[in-house]
């Protein structure tokens, strides 16, 4: 693994618990990486966004999630775990949802991050990542802590929900 991520995680791994967001934003506002820095972790696939795990830590998860032009996640929360995201090549669109008085799922805002761009937040934001981009694609760097192994989904304009599972720990469960 590369020197920068290296020294990145041995930070993060100081900390034994959930990582505070402040120390999480910091942390990741400091890091300056390429996708060379990433090489070896930048994997596609074309069905649907492909999540490389980096590293475990003790109280978080990272990962490389590469997203071919037109991918997306499926709408969703972070159920009890604080997100960091940093956009490193392409650009990503976030959109934001809320639920409304009447349990309905509604669009809120989409947001564009650039090359550069941090995001931190907990588990309260319902969103959708993606790349909106038709010829390039995306490597975004995510740290999830406590780690993301389940969260709710919905469908916009419904009060229906849904659950997904990491499929990366879903392959390590059901290989035991």
């Amino acid at each position: 693994m590369n020197s920068k991520l290296s020294t990145f995680f041995d930070r993060l791994d100081q900390h034994v618990g959930p990582l505070p967001l402040d120390v999480l934003r910091s942390a990741m506002n400091d890091l300056n990486i390429t996708l060379d820095d990433l090489k070896g972790f930048v994997s596609y696939d074309g069905e649907c966004y492909q999540r490389n795990r980096l590293h475990i830590g003790p109280g978080y998860h990272a990962l490389a999630l590469c997203w071919s032009p037109g991918q997306h996640s499926v709408i969703h929360n972070h159920e009890g775990s604080g997100c960091g995201f940093l956009v490193v090549n392409g650009t990503a669109t976030e959109t934001l949802y809320t639920v409304g008085d009447d349990g309905m799922l509604q669009q809120h805002e989409t947001r564009t991050h650039q090359p550069g761009t941090v995001r931190v937040s907990f588990d309260a934001d319902i969103h959708r990542m993606g790349n909106e981009n038709v010829r390039d694609g995306l490597v975004t760097l995510h740290i999830y802590s406590p780690p993301l192994l389940e969260a709710e989904t919905y469908e916009l304009g419904s009060q229906r929900r849904g659950r997904w599972v990491d499929p990366i720990t879903e392959k390590v469960s059901s290989s035991r």
